[in-house]
């Protein structure tokens, strides 16, 4: 996720009004006489999250069919009217059974819509800059950089807010595993070096691992082990010159005895920022600033040179073929690309850029 330059003046009274009048238009639109006629089903294919440009509420949704690889742009305004916005900055969607809930970062809000339609239902307020989610019985559970770093709680079947978790600085990914929540705590603006764990019966926080500097994405191996990318502490001077940083690395933790079990140096300079899994759990991939690894879960070393050679913004793996969707968030004011490589022949097999918003940062295979 691009570092969002969100300050206390931006979260002022001001910033929440001007907030308030995109919601009103989103409902509005959502009305029966401004509604477009269009019934469609956005399942079998690929959902591409577009962040939008920073305070411009340009956020879209992207569908990639799996069946013609045609590209329908903007399906949330499609459904839902000509006026419908989704708001400022979408950071992620979780999808439990007939809702699909869209988090907007810097709208501070979630919109639930149907998985399927993706015509609006409602939308959640009073969260505090979310980031991502996860379900896990009936809760969803979603990271926020306000209220100094917490996991808010929503029932989504009263869609109320229960309860807001305090972690760590920054929390960033988040993951369900062994009837746990894992929480890595990214540090924000500042720093951490944390991974908060989770009852999600008890709603507390069971136990803190710590790990290197400033952890911020999680996934799961075949040996139901949890890996973590550690981005490394960057820091500048007044003219964003680099005056400290320390290594990016890539941690391996038992998710029974919650200790980390395996270290391994990504890079002194190039900072890990996105982790995924193969198909089969047996390779973890790893991004950075020099392109996308591939690392055997059994190494004992991080891999010198990358399997997808270059700068991309974001990316996942497609949990059923395999194929790896990569992510060019481009100049931020017009929209991106989406390549897609196959990890067995090394290739790029298709370059997506018809239909694409502004800032693609997450795919959603369904």
């Amino acid at each position: 996720m691009r570092i969002m330059r969100l300050t206390k003046v931006l979260q002022s009274a001001y910033l929440k009004l001007f907030m308030a009048v995109i919601l009103a238009s989103t409902v509005a639109s959502c009305s029966d006489s401004d509604k477009e006629t269009v019934r469609m089903r956005f399942v079998n294919g690929t959902l591409v999250l577009n962040e939008g440009s920073f305070m411009k509420a340009n956020a879209s949704i992207s569908f990639i069919s799996n069946e013609t690889n045609e590209v329908t742009s903007e399906i949330f305004k499609l459904v839902n009217g000509s006026n419908a916005v989704l708001g400022d900055v979408l950071q992620d969607l979780v999808i439990k059974g007939s809702d699909a809930y869209i988090v907007m970062n810097n709208s501070h809000q979630i919109h639930i819509v149907d998985a399927e339609t993706f015509e609006w239902k409602r939308t959640i307020d009073g969260l505090s800059s979310p980031r991502f989610g996860v379900i896990h019985g009936k809760n969803l559970f979603v990271t926020q950089w306000g209220e100094n770093g917490s996991v808010v709680v929503i029932d989504t079947e009263s869609m109320a807010i229960v309860k807001t978790i305090p972690v760590g600085s920054g929390p960033e990914g988040i993951i369900a595993h062994n009837n746990k929540i894992w929480v890595a705590n990214s540090g924000g603006f500042g720093f951490d070096n944390t991974i908060s764990v989770i009852d999600p019966a008890t709603l507390e926080v069971e136990i803190v691992i710590e790990t290197p500097d400033k952890p911020n994405h999680l996934t799961v191996d075949k040996n139901n082990n949890i890996w973590a990318t550690c981005h490394g502490l960057v820091e500048y001077d007044e003219s964003w010159n680099i005056t400290n940083q320390t290594p990016s690395r890539l941690v391996k933790i038992s998710s029974s005895s919650m200790q980390i079990e395996k270290d391994l140096l990504v890079s002194d300079s190039d900072h890990a920022t996105k982790i995924d899994t193969s198909p089969d759990k047996s390779t973890i991939y790893v991004l950075n600033s020099s392109g996308i690894y591939s690392v055997d879960i059994d190494g004992t070393l991080f891999p010198s040179t990358p399997l997808v050679d270059g700068y991309f913004y974001s990316f996942n793996v497609n949990p059923t073929t395999g194929k790896i969707f990569t992510c060019d968030a481009g100049n931020w004011s017009s929209a991106g690309s989406i390549k897609i490589f196959n990890p067995e022949t090394q290739e790029i097999e298709a370059t997506i850029t018809e239909g694409i918003g502004i800032g693609p940062n997450k795919l959603v295979f369904r």
